[in-house]
């Protein structure tokens, strides 16, 4: 298993690199960004998300240089590890960016105000999953209907804000000659429509949040071409602070078990102690099956086999 996330890790970690240097970004900063908010979790826990990204960066680069057959194919090669990279289909739609941009206030504005209103469109995928014709469908969509819609919380509400507002903020700095840029504006702005239409399916917008995180990374750091030093200074404050929250809140929760390491090479070298991380990992997996359980009314370790 730790072969496996070595090669992922190490296919990602090119990919990035590739594409960061493409956009004309630090790969220092935009990597430091990336780690803090979500590269524990995508590379140990979303293996097939993480690949599948990659392939979208790979395919957003190729539709710079217009290359759109190849551009294309990758798109559909990421759809292949991951279906719900579907999402960021409108990403290519960079024609429409000028609409987008004449009208933003009006838009992020009725997205907040849906938000707020408490509507959610979850019970759709109830609907859809009676209704779908195809089998793979049908399924899909009912194992997320199961899974019970998410409640609001403090901190999605926070979140949300954080990408209206990058979206606002960028969209100041955007360079709109630039199709690549204009793709990675796009991804924050169907991020937010995920978030505030489907706020109560985090499973979705999250999963949008893990590529977002690289493309707010990279226009930030676009941004330092033209704003003052003082104001670079303010900006990393806040950016260093928000990411340090997101690094360390999620590894205090318990949840955080599994992705610290198993053993140090040194101890394994010296003493033969592979450490506690299996069975840290065994309890954490009892502990996730008997809250499922409590749910489902199942017997704890059903979950595990």
């Amino acid at each position: 298993m730790q072969s496996l996330y070595l090669i992922v890790a190490l296919f990602n970690g090119v990919t990035f690199y590739i594409f960061v240097r493409y956009c004309r970004a630090s790969v220092i900063f935009a990597f430091a960004v990336y780690f803090c908010w979500v590269y524990l979790l995508a590379q140990m826990a979303l293996i097939r998300q993480s690949i599948a990204l990659s392939f979208l960066m790979l395919s957003l680069i190729r539709f710079d240089k217009s290359k759109h057959s190849s551009a294309l194919a990758l798109f559909f090669m990421a759809i292949g590890f991951q279906y719900s990279v579907l999402m960021f289909a409108p990403v290519f739609l960079t024609k429409a960016y000028k609409k987008i941009i004449a009208f933003e206030i009006p838009i992020l504005l009725a997205l907040a105000a849906f938000y707020l209103s408490g509507i959610s469109l979850f019970d759709m995928l109830g609907y859809v999953a009676e209704h779908a014709h195809f089998r793979f469908i049908t399924e899909k969509f009912q194992h997320y209907s199961s899974l019970g819609p998410s409640p609001k919380s403090v901190g999605t509400a926070i979140y949300l804000l954080i990408n209206i507002f990058s979206f606002l903020y960028f969209s100041k700095f955007a360079n709109i000659s630039s199709r690549l840029e204009k793709s990675l504006m796009l991804s924050i702005l169907v991020t937010i429509i995920l978030e505030a239409v489907f706020w109560q399916f985090s499973l979705l917008w999250l999963r949008a949040h893990y590529f977002v995180v690289i493309a707010q990374g990279i226009l930030l750091y676009k941004t330092w071409e033209t704003i003052k030093p003082l104001h670079r200074a303010a900006q990393l404050t806040v950016v260093f602070v928000l990411s340090i929250v997101a690094l360390v809140k999620p590894l205090l929760d318990e949840t955080a078990r599994p992705y610290f390491p198993y053993q140090t090479s040194m101890r394994f070298i010296y003493t033969n102690d592979l450490g506690d991380g299996r069975k840290r990992l065994e309890d954490y997996n009892l502990m996730a099956s008997e809250k499922e359980c409590a749910i489902t009314k199942c017997r704890p370790g059903i979950l595990n086999k």
